[in-house]
């Protein structure tokens, strides 16, 4: 179930239905709370996808769990424009600083 909801997503993703992805990474999420990997890095997607729907609250709060969880790939972080909507803020910066 998290595979088919974060393929949905990610397609949700590239054909700008925003709002779609984040319902389908959201789903993504809960079901992969039982695998370390697929958390993560369903966390980080579910980030991008909030970001590129407009909301800036749900994709830090989203991103700051995935690194807390694991999710440790500054530079894709650095250079993922789908987190552009977020780059600015002074707790994306906070967020970086905690990568290990």
């Amino acid at each position: 179930m998290a595979v088919d909801a974060a393929d949905r997503g990610r397609a949700f993703l590239g054909s700008k239905a925003f709002e779609k992805a984040v319902l389908c990474y959201e789903i993504a999420v809960r079901a992969s709370a039982y695998d370390a990997v697929r958390y993560k890095n369903n966390l980080y997607n579910l980030a991008c996808a909030y970001a590129r729907d407009g909301n800036v609250r749900m994709a830090l709060d989203s991103l700051r769990k995935a690194v807390e969880n694991g999710f440790s790939d500054k530079t894709l972080i650095l250079r993922d424009t789908d987190l552009d909507a977020i780059r600015d803020r002074p707790e994306f910066q906070e967020i970086l600083a905690n990568i290990r």
